[in-house]
């Protein structure tokens, strides 16, 4: 009994561990190949990106509605990091 509710709260961890928002960039794309800065830059807007999600999570969601605007921020400046790695290529 004991096992199996073991292996049940272990995989209700994996799950929930997977089933986490991750960044929606590449930062990998052709685009950025040649420019390592611009690539570096994606990195940490991506890193940004999951570090307010996360924050999202630990604060149920009360942010105020600033959190999803940070997301949307972080959102435009990767946009701009890949039309800047595209127009220099």
């Amino acid at each position: 009994m004991i096992k199996t509710v073991s292996l049940a709260v272990t995989v209700a961890v994996i799950m929930g561990c997977a089933s986490a928002q991750a960044a929606p960039f590449n930062c990998n794309l052709p685009a950025f190949q040649r420019h390592g800065a611009l690539r570096n830059s994606c990195n940490a807007i991506a890193a940004a990106y999951d570090s307010v999600v996360v924050a999202q999570q630990n604060n149920s969601f009360r942010l105020g509605g600033h959190g999803n605007a940070a997301l949307a921020a972080l959102q435009r400046a990767y946009n701009e990091m890949l039309a800047a790695a595209r127009t220099a290529n």
